[in-house]
């Protein structure tokens, strides 16, 4: 047997059997790590920097989001370095950071979804004591216990385990995994045991909290009309999180627990990195694709300079007299802006060509992606000869 003191570094057998195709696989990893980060980077600079989503829902999808970035550094950057690696090794601190930061990460999604369901059972259920229940104070108790707790979870997990006399230094998994250290203890693991099923049992009550809220949401929002679009809006994508979430978990647990050695490697790899891989992509997509008002606000991110006139945009200017008629066929219109530099602009669901008075003068917009000679002759026949003559 081995001696506990020198059990200095695991080794992670996981990649044993693909290394074969090691860089196909570092190429795929590299661009999906890369996506995640977009993604619910995306989510999280949208809500902080627009003030109308400073509101509890979208709070709680921001900190789903920072902790999904959290979950993930603990684990996609070692997977790469091994994928590079002949040898897959990890340090003893190493590894028991690792189950740190991994299974922190899944407590803290469900603690989230959990405050979350609950927010969305107020603002249905109780929607006259919304602001009065759902106060700053209350987000941030809500917040601190989607921390707090996996933290003092996970701590207690790491230093029971860390106290454990090791006769063993191989991990059959892709990265570290508290049962999978436990399993090569030369002593009881009793107290492990007792106090994983208490953790288990902590968890489980969250998931009955979350479905005892649906219940009672169910029935309110089966009375109207305007109840089900609400539920189906901001509930559906919360029920498809919470599913993806315990789904991945299931997986980890039967693996970790069961083994399934029989089943082919690639298949085992997978089952124990499910809950890595879909729940840190799929919840921004998730929320972000059904939430409308976020969802818009998105979109705005992206196409701002679009929308906002910029490069993509001709604007052509003839200057009028404030007191001068406007040509035949053309009516004056108040759905323009004009931006911080001076030009002007229509409101970004505004696009169709357009007159805007600024200032007493006269503007012509017209969308860049059509010829604009085109254009006004299609639309402004009286104001084609006058663009004409004054370009002569």
């Amino acid at each position: 047997m081995e001696n506990e003191s020198i059990v200095l570094v695991f080794t992670l057998s996981g990649l044993n059997e693909t290394m074969g195709n090691r860089f196909v696989f570092f190429s795929l990893t590299a661009m999906y790590y890369q996506l995640i980060l977009l993604c619910n980077v995306t989510i999280i600079y949208t809500i902080l920097s627009d003030k109308k989503l400073h509101q509890p829902m979208y709070v709680f999808i921001c900190n789903l989001c920072i902790n999904g970035l959290y979950g993930t550094a603990g684990f996609y950057p070692k997977f790469m370095y091994d994928l590079l690696s002949q040898h897959h090794v990890i340090s003893y601190v190493g590894c028991l950071i690792q189950i740190f930061v991994i299974y922190s990460s899944v407590l803290c999604d469900l603690s989230t979804l959990t405050v979350m369901a609950y927010d969305r059972y107020v603002a249905i259920c109780r929607p006259l004591e919304y602001h009065s229940v759902m106060t700053n104070q209350r987000i941030l108790e809500c917040i601190l216990f989607c921390w707090l707790s996996p933290f003092f979870c996970m701590c207690l997990g790491v230093v029971l385990t860390s106290r454990l006399t090791l006769c063993g230094s191989s991990i059959q998994k892709l990265y570290c995994e508290n049962w999978s250290v436990v399993k090569l203890s030369c002593i009881s693991t009793t107290v492990n045991n007792v106090i994983g099923y208490v953790i288990i049992i902590i968890y489980f009550g969250h998931a009955v909290l979350i479905f005892c809220s649906y219940i009672h949401l169910i029935g309110k929002c089966r009375k109207s009309t305007e109840g089900r679009n609400k539920f189906i809006q901001t509930c559906v994508p919360h029920l498809l999180a919470l599913f993806n979430v315990t789904v991945a978990l299931l997986f980890d647990v039967l693996y970790t627990r069961y083994g399934f050695k029989s089943l082919p490697q690639d298949l085992r790899n997978f089952m124990a990195l499910e809950f890595l891989l879909v729940p840190p992509m799929l919840n921004p997509l998730i929320y972000g694709l059904n939430l409308t008002r976020l969802r818009k606000e998105v979109m705005r991110l992206f196409f701002k300079k679009r929308n906002g006139f910029g490069e993509s945009q001709l604007v052509v200017e003839k200057e009028f007299t404030a007191s001068g008629s406007l040509p035949n066929g053309v009516a004056k219109t108040t759905e323009c802006k004009q931006n911080d530099d001076g030009s002007v602009g229509i409101i970004p669901s505004f696009w169709a060509k357009t007159m805007c008075n600024v200032n007493g003068t006269l503007k012509i917009i017209a969308d860049a992606r059509h010829s604009v000679a085109k254009d006004i002759n299609n639309n402004f026949p009286s104001i084609l000869s006058i663009l004409l003559s004054h370009a002569v």
